[in-house]
This record gives C-alpha cells, sequence and structure tokens, in this order.
C-alpha cells in the first residue's frame, strides 16, 4: 500500500506539474488515479506579461495557443493592427506546424479560419480536460488573458468553433486531435536591437490601452 503522506503528496502535485516533476510523483499519482498530469502551457511569455495555463496533453497547449492568438487577430478593436500587437507578443512567424493546419496572410501568422475552427471545436467539446480554468496572466498580456480564463475561454472558444457552449453537466463529445505528437508553443518577445522590451511612456500607454479594448472586444 502506498503510505497517506505519499499519496497527499502525488495529489498536491498533479493539478499543476511541469514536465520536469518527479517522476516517482507522477507515477504514483497516475496510480493512484489521479487523472493525467497536468503541464504547464507558456502561451506567451515576455517583457509585456504571461499568459500561462495548464493542460493535460501538449496538443491541448498547441491548441489553446494558437486559437487563442488566432481569437485575439480577428478581434481587434478599431484602430489596432495585428502587427502591432502580434509583434508586442512575439509572433512574427507563422507558429502552426502544417500537420496541424495553416496560417493566414490576414491576419498574419496565426492560424487560418479552418485551422482556427477545428482547434477551437476540440477545445469546445473537450473542456472538462482541456480547459483554460487554471490559467494565469501577469502585466498587459493579463488583458488577454482575463478574456479566456474559465467561462470566458469557454464561450470565445466556442463561438469561434460556431458551437453553443455545453450545458453545465452536460455530455461532451469528444474530437479527436488533428495530431497528438505537436510540440507545446512559447512565443517570446526578443528585445529590440541596443534595447529592451519594456514598454514605457505614451507607447506603453497606448498598448495598454489597447489590450484593455481588445478584451471588451473578445466574446464573453
Amino acid at each position: 500500500a502506498i503510505p497517506v503522506a505519499i499519496l497527499a503528496q502525488a495529489y498536491s502535485c498533479w493539478p499543476h506539474c511541469e514536465r520536469g516533476a518527479d517522476p516517482v510523483m507522477r507515477v504514483i499519482a497516475a496510480f493512484a488515479g489521479y487523472s493525467a498530469v497536468a503541464l504547464e502551457c507558456k502561451i506567451t511569455t515576455g517583457s509585456s506579461g504571461d499568459v500561462i495555463t495548464t493542460t493535460p496533453d501538449e496538443t491541448c497547449c498547441a491548441y489553446q495557443t494558437h486559437a487563442l492568438f488566432s481569437i485575439v487577430a480577428r478581434n481587434l478593436p478599431a484602430g489596432m493592427t495585428w502587427d502591432m500587437v502580434g509583434g508586442m507578443v512575439g509572433i512574427t512567424a507563422c507558429t502552426v506546424p502544417a500537420e496541424m493546419g495553416a496560417c493566414d496572410d490576414d491576419p498574419a501568422h496565426v492560424a487560418d479560419e479552418a485551422t482556427t475552427e477545428t482547434m477551437s471545436a476540440y477545445i469546445c467539446n473537450n473542456w472538462d480536460t482541456c480547459n483554460t480554468n487554471g490559467m494565469v496572466s501577469t502585466g498587459m498580456a493579463a488583458q488577454i488573458g482575463g478574456s479566456f480564463a474559465g467561462d470566458a475561454g469557454l464561450a470565445s472558444f466556442c463561438a469561434a468553433a460556431g458551437l453553443a457552449v455545453p450545458a453545465a453537466g452536460a455530455e461532451t463529445t469528444t474530437v479527436a486531435p488533428v495530431t497528438t505528437t505537436a510540440a507545446p508553443v512559447t512565443t517570446t518577445v526578443a528585445p529590440a536591437a541596443g534595447g529592451s522590451t519594456e514598454l514605457s511612456g505614451a507607447g506603453g500607454l497606448g498598448v495598454a490601452v489597447a489590450f484593455a479594448a481588445l478584451a471588451a472586444r473578445v466574446v464573453v
């Protein structure tokens, strides 16, 4: 029998363990029926702030990342461009692996509509396991993260897939992912040549206001 103290340690570990967590604890957690050990999913990190959540696997992390940025890019407030916002969170080239879908030209570098719909449908239909309930966001990126955390995220992903939000307690239909081998995506803002990526003064204020306006535009 596994000592109660060890079971308690494994239980406290599994909802937020990273890939490098103690493998013994991961095995014990699985053996004790504590579901799959969650992975830390870094949707974006950088001087503009972080958006991090936990997912059951790399596919869910990749789907949340690509679908989220596509939804954001397609719902910018008037006067904002994705070239500016995308560059600010480090997206300057297509981040969608070919085996998972394709990117758009406008808005650039994010999942195209078909890929966004497929990924969002997967999240919407598998919300019990692939959700954003544990999403944590900081800095100006919190304006994005706050719009996708918990129920707000469910509403946004389901809307992007053209699906109704599942009723609480309703049985969902599991949708198979396009691939199960996608690596998690982390976007990090690269420092500008000869300078810092910190935003300050009027420019920083403008970005903060833009994020606030963006939060109001995302489907909730």
